[in-house]
């Protein structure tokens, strides 16, 4: 550590932040960048997205999304398109499948939470999932009479099916693993 010090202070002439720099493993959960490493099945360091760059995402999406937005559909997907798109583009050489599938069974059960927020009278409830998700009267009945809060309301196993990922596609929602797959081919 004190020979890398004086070789970056003396003969680069650069400042070293003594917090940040230690010399460790570099499967020790060692963020650089936002990133982390670890070790795959056939025993190779691989690249991956830090748990507090995670995090940080989480909390810009919850941001977004918040409960009181006064942005129409419209800006909402245009906002959370931007963010997802450079954010994924900032992290496309990371292997985070199974991370990223998470967070966007998180952000659709946001979303769900978020039309339902808007449609919380019985009525337009029960127009919603009659017109838009084409569910039969008795269950679109059942289902809009519910009255539990929006976030368990959009957690119900019909609400989820009829309000499913495809439609929430069609309706122009972008989501973290659809851009990952798309740029992560592309590499």
């Amino acid at each position: 550590m004190e020979s890398i010090t004086r070789f970056i202070e003396n003969k680069l002439k650069l400042k070293e932040n003594r917090e940040k720099t230690v010399v460790r493993r570099i499967t020790d959960n060692v963020k650089f960048l936002g990133h982390s490493f670890w070790r795959n099945s056939e025993g190779k360091i691989a690249l991956g997205i830090h748990e507090k760059s995670m995090a940080k995402m989480k909390s810009a999406l919850k941001e977004i999304t918040a409960r009181k937005t006064n942005l129409s559909w419209e800006q909402l997907k245009v906002k959370l398109s931007q963010k997802i798109t450079g954010w994924i583009s900032y992290f496309r050489y990371a292997n985070a499948k199974k991370k990223l599938q998470a967070l966007d069974e998180w952000l659709r059960h946001r979303i769900r939470c978020l039309i339902f927020r808007r449609y919380w009278r019985v009525r337009s409830r029960y127009a919603f999932f009659s017109k838009n998700c084409k569910a039969p009267h008795e269950d679109a009945l059942k289902v809009a009479n519910a009255r539990q809060g929006f976030w368990a309301f959009s957690g119900f196993h019909q609400v989820s099916k009829w309000v499913n990922n495809n439609l929430l596609r069609r309706a122009g929602y972008t989501f973290l693993y659809d851009v990952y797959r798309r740029v992560h081919a592309a590499i």
